[in-house]
């Protein structure tokens, strides 16, 4: 994932840091975590039901971010859609506490 574009629409990100205190350029970092955690964004804030994933990485702090695979005429690309700071329970999985192992959660490539 080292050479992985990441690309966001500035308006989604500037209200992304405005209602999660989080930017954008910050959650891009969470690729290059060795130890990142990734499943398919099942969640019913998928309207479009587009294909998205959720992934859990540390920059620092633990974040969960949703993005989109997307190719455009640079090539593939991820496209972020929104990005927090990891709920509970989403950093008991990230560590390995999670006794209910069926939120999906694997290893990311």
């Amino acid at each position: 994932m080292k050479d992985l574009r990441i690309i966001f629409n500035l308006d989604k990100a500037a209200k992304n840091l405005k209602k999660h205190h989080v930017s954008f350029e910050t959650a891009a970092l969470v690729f290059l975590d060795p130890f990142r955690l990734e499943r398919p964004d099942d969640s019913v804030s998928n309207k479009t039901r587009e294909e998205r994933w959720q992934t859990l990485g540390r920059v620092g702090k633990l974040y969960f971010v949703v993005y989109t695979e997307t190719t455009d005429e640079e090539g593939e690309a991820a496209r972020l859609i929104s990005a927090r700071i990891a709920t509970k329970a989403e950093q008991r999985s990230y560590n390995g506490h999670d006794d209910d192992n069926s939120k999906g959660w694997a290893k990311a490539d």
